[in-house]
């Protein structure tokens, strides 16, 4: 089976509206519309479903202005194989999309008969069910999950052979369409790797996000921004890797600004330390010294009420001593 997926950032309605339309046949003709249900309440109410997978969405924990809401996945199967296709085959296919894409999710899914072509388009939700968390999967794992689905319509439904995604091509071509992709992943796997390590000796050695970029610079890489906030490196200025893909997250970045501010502030408690042990302080408290004992001395110079009782005491010594000789006189005969 062909696999496109598709995103909606907003309209939720006007999607569902649009493949739950009235008169819509099934792959069997019939009138009543299929309906494939995973985390839904409701049975058939596009208005309802609007307002599941609007709640759902309002409980989403990380949210940005380009957050995808809706993820629009389409399974074509060929002309040449829709005459083998039912419903029960149909439902089949969408919950094995359902498993591999995680079950974790909220899906509604239907089919349209187009031209010939039978397609099963599943909308599923941009955050896992009643926890908020993105589902978000990298290409990658998008490509993974095409080639279980490839095996699942190999093993459980051979009849479908026109439907495989690489029936009627050359072999030489199919292993050139096989390869690419996986010889670009290499490539990107590669520089991812290699600019991680740069990253995190930069990172081990930096003491400020300054020094983390400044040293990143060096390397030939650039950061990249959006919004004025760091975003993420391109590898050789070229391609962009996010920080957080990196393994730096919003944390380990903020811890270098935390880092660089409590090295300032021990620089300037020490600075403030040496201030009060330098030279200079020693002259302050030396000149305060002297200035002390020179205020000291002119006190003791305006002051002479010590040396007059001094000199008071000397008198009364002396006077003291005349009176004894006399004493010592009148006792001689």
């Amino acid at each position: 089976m062909i696999l496109k997926n598709l995103t909606r950032r907003s309209g939720t309605q006007q999607l569902l509206s649009y493949l739950f339309e009235k008169n819509r046949k099934t792959p069997e003709g019939k009138e009543k519309q299929l309906i494939i249900r995973h985390n839904i309440r409701s049975r058939a109410s596009i208005k309802k479903w609007t307002k599941e997978f609007d709640q759902n969405e309002s409980y989403r924990l990380r949210r940005r202005k380009d957050n995808v809401k809706l993820h629009h996945t389409i399974l074509s199967i060929s002309s040449k194989d829709s005459h083998l296709v039912d419903d029960k085959m149909l439902r089949s296919i969408a919950h094995k999309y359902f498993e591999l894409r995680g079950p974790q999710n909220m899906y509604l899914a239907t089919a349209h008969l187009e031209k010939g072509h039978a397609h099963l388009h599943i909308v599923s939700s941009g955050v896992e069910y009643l926890t908020g968390k993105s589902n978000r999967i990298s290409q990658s794992e998008f490509n993974g999950l095409k080639k279980a689905l490839d095996e699942f319509q190999r093993t459980k439904y051979p009849e479908l052979v026109n439907s495989l995604p690489q029936h009627g091509k050359s072999k030489e071509k199919r292993i050139g369409e096989i390869n690419k992709p996986i010889q670009n992943q290499n490539v990107r796997e590669t520089q991812k790797q290699s600019l991680t390590v740069t990253l995190e000796k930069a990172y081990s050695d930096a003491h400020s996000l300054d020094q983390f970029l400044s040293q990143i610079k060096a390397e030939g890489h650039e950061p990249y921004y959006r919004s004025g906030r760091l975003q993420g490196i391109k590898y050789d200025g070229e391609r962009k890797y996010r920080l957080s893909r990196l393994g730096f997250d919003k944390e380990r970045i903020e811890h270098l600004t935390q880092i660089e501010n409590e090295e300032k502030e021990a620089l300037k408690e020490l600075q403030d330390i040496r201030g009060r042990n330098s030279p200079s302080r020693d002259r302050e408290i030396k000149e305060d010294e002297q200035e002390e004992e020179e205020i000291e001395e002119k006190e003791e110079e305006d002051d002479p009420s010590e040396e007059k009782e001094d000199e008071k005491d000397e008198n009364e010594t002396d006077d003291f001593y005349d009176e004894e000789r006399e004493e010592e006189s009148e006792l001689e005969p």
